[in-house]
């Protein structure tokens, strides 16, 4: 993975985590919570979708560079 690469990873996930912050998109968003009280289960994860997409479209974008140098 190149610089270049890395840097495209991190802004487009960076800028899908505060699309689902700023429009209140739980699967952009970086934590769900889930409370069963008649269970009393509780349970947090986050979302790795932004980081999958971040990684495909870092990728392709590379891809397309390397293909026009």
């Amino acid at each position: 993975m190149s610089i270049r690469q890395f840097a495209l990873f991190l802004i487009i996930t960076g800028l899908l985590y505060t699309i689902g912050y700023i429009f209140t998109i739980p699967l952009f968003m970086l934590q769900y919570e889930y409370i069963n009280d008649t269970n009393d289960t509780y349970g947090t994860t986050g979302s790795i979708l932004p980081l999958l997409i971040g990684i495909i479209v870092a990728h392709i974008a590379e891809k397309i560079r390397r293909t026009f140098n």
